[in-house]
């Protein structure tokens, strides 16, 4: 649920600068930075203003702002269910008219070791259709502000003299974190009647680069990729059999291929008819033919299937056929690479590749001269089995994705040297 401009400036009001000693030592300021008393009398019209800056977190305060669609109507009400919630020491609840909407506008004070299950028991209230939870932060923002305004794009220019105001962030937002902002501000004539921040909602990026990582340890998993012909047959529990405490899973990877020497636009209808099977997934028919299939066919139906539509064709190419991937994890430290080998293609079964895991430390998160952060210290990646076992250091590609200086999710792979 999206709070527009108008609501939030009636925000400010109804709940964030109710009681606020901070607002009140920034309320009324001019550009001089002379210290003045509000007007006894100003009838002049109050404007909405904005700016964006960059800012940095420089407080989170124990409480949360919360904007719900509800189904009760009773401000006391529901004060009363939410303070219920263990660890709630404080609840006030407002209604704001939001385009027609009744918008349901909480401020709520909780203790710092319930944060978690406070926010887990606002979000699963039944009383909340819909439900956005902020936490109040304290943002640190540039002293000299040129505001824009909303309805004319006249211009304000506005000195803080603490740089510091409140404002909302997301829940993910931590103390100290930098990112960007909406200022929102009230003036009357040039009296700053309220001043509030809002933190714009981040979008991921990636980023990408190759580092250097050391290896702190390894994990006792071997994984083995091999092919065997799509007319070959792999009996899961036969290999298991062969070795010791590994895990097997098998794939039908790439499709049919054929190319006709005839045009068969027409035949589309015709051919598609013709390879109707539960073990084929997805016929296409173009200028070629392209046949993909399930991963349990069997030889015997893959070589039917093939037949057919063979000698459908007048002429044709076979360009590409389909191939069974046999992916084995050995769940132990060391592997007789030679001895498995063999015992696979004595079941013409081809070895791809060998991998082993490992746990890479993470020591370096700077990308395009910006430094990340990153919760974990350690991430796990497959690197080439046994070659890689003995290095210390390994060369990988980092593909992260961030936002602002926050790494969400990491991924490393080994770089072929």
């Amino acid at each position: 649920m999206k709070i527009n401009k108008n609501a939030l400036i009636s925000i400010i009001i109804v709940i964030l600068f109710l009681g606020s000693t901070l607002a009140a030592g920034l309320l009324y300021y001019n550009p001089n930075n002379q210290e003045q008393q509000p007007p006894e009398e100003n009838n002049q019209p109050v404007k909405q203003y904005y700016t964006e800056v960059d800012a940095n977190i420089s407080e989170v305060f124990l409480n949360y702002v919360i904007f719900a669609k509800t189904n009760v109507y009773d401000e006391t009400q529901i004060e009363n269910v939410l303070r219920e919630i263990d660890g709630v020491t404080t609840a006030k609840v407002s209604f704001i008219n939001q385009e027609d909407e009744i918008v349901c506008a909480i401020n709520l004070s909780y203790k710092q070791e319930k944060k978690e299950e406070v926010y887990l028991s606002l979000t699963t209230q039944d009383m909340f259709e819909e439900i956005d939870v902020y936490k109040n932060a304290l943002f640190e923002v540039p002293k000299n502000l040129l505001f824009t305004n909303y309805d004319t794009n006249e211009t304000k220019e506005y000195y803080l003299p603490s740089k510091k105001i409140e404002g909302f962030i997301s829940y993910e937002t931590q103390e100290q974190e930098n990112i960007s902002a909406i200022v929102f501000a009230q003036f009357q004539g040039d009296v700053l009647v309220s001043i509030l921040g809002q933190e714009q909602e981040a979008q991921q990026t990636f980023v990408f680069g190759q580092k250097e990582y050391p290896i702190e340890s390894w994990e006792n998993q071997i994984s083995l990729t091999a092919e065997a012909k799509i007319t070959t047959v792999v009996d899961t529990n036969e290999i298991s059999g062969l070795f010791e405490s590994i895990e097997i899973t098998t794939f039908v990877v790439d499709n049919l291929t054929v190319v006709p020497d005839e045009n068969i636009f027409d035949r589309q209808e015709e051919i598609t008819s013709m390879l109707d099977e539960d073990y084929v997934e997805n016929v296409v028919v173009d200028e070629n033919v392209f046949v993909y299939f399930a991963e349990d066919v069997q030889p015997e139906e893959y070589l039917q299937t093939k037949d057919n539509l063979l000698n459908a064709l007048e002429g044709y190419e076979v360009v590409s056929e389909p191939k069974k991937e046999i992916k084995i994890i050995f769940n132990q430290e060391d592997i007789d690479v030679q001895e498995v080998t063999n015992r696979l293609e004595e079941k013409e079964i081809e070895t791809k590749s060998l991998q082993k895991l490992a746990n890479v430390l993470l020591n370096d998160l700077n990308f395009d001269e910006k430094t990340y952060t990153y919760e974990e210290e350690t991430t796990q990646a497959w690197v080439v089995y046994p070659d890689d076992v003995n290095q210390e250091t390994l060369l990988f590609d980092v593909q992260a994705l961030v936002t602002r200086s926050k790494i969400n999710f990491l991924v490393l792979s080994r770089v072929e040297e």
